[in-house]
């Protein structure tokens, strides 16, 4: 068998100077930890950078959730501040309305009475009557309503009548008129209930 002989014979110090060989083997080692450190530094920072955008995305994800959630919170406020202020609206509304109509029926009745005393101008019972017509249009309650056209009725009904006849149906009329102004004193109270409620949310 042939020995190959190595092509270049290695320098005798390398082999025989033990400072040299020590030099060297620590350079080696040194350059090894630098080469081991960088990589490891490079790893670490590419998993620091992933780490960092991944905490970054998740932030920006819960600060738009909380800014949509602030905004719908907002809107619904606003929404329930605008319906609360129109509810406000009716009601001071429908209070007016009802005001106007018992002073309306009982101006309507007065005239009705002036004309049936002969001291009243038949004008003034027209005028009513057209001004309680158009007030009772715009009352919201149904059996407000109702009981205010059934005054009326009755009322018109004396004014046709005389002697006895008249007197009884005089009294029950004013029965009626007197349940009618209680009804609407009752809706007054409900409707000054629920404004102080509307208020206090």
């Amino acid at each position: 068998m042939v020995k190959l002989e190595p092509l270049v014979a290695p320098a005798p110090e390398l082999t025989t100077n033990p400072i040299l060989l020590a030099a060297i083997v620590t350079f080696a080692g040194v350059l090894l930890t630098v080469v081991v450190g960088t990589i490891a530094n490079f790893i670490l920072a590419r998993q620091r950078n992933a780490l960092e955008k991944s905490v970054a995305e998740k932030k920006m994800e819960i600060d738009l959730r909380i800014a949509r959630d602030k905004l719908a919170q907002e809107l619904d406020a606003k929404n329930e501040a605008r319906a609360s202020s129109m509810r406000l609206r009716r009601i001071d509304s429908q209070r007016s309305i009802l005001l106007e109509l018992q002073d309306s029926v009982a101006s309507m009745v007065r005239a009705m009475k002036d004309e049936e005393n002969g001291h009243g101008d038949p004008r003034d019972y027209w005028e009513q009557n057209a001004r309680f017509t158009i007030i009772i249009t715009r009352v919201h309650d149904n059996e407000i309503r109702k009981a205010a056209l059934y005054v009326r009725r009755e009322f018109e009904e004396v004014s046709k009548a005389s002697g006895d006849e008249a007197k009884r149906l005089n009294d029950i009329a004013s029965q009626s008129l007197g349940r009618f102004l209680a009804d609407v004193g009752d809706e007054l109270r409900k409707l000054e209930a629920a404004e102080d409620k509307e208020v206090e949310a």
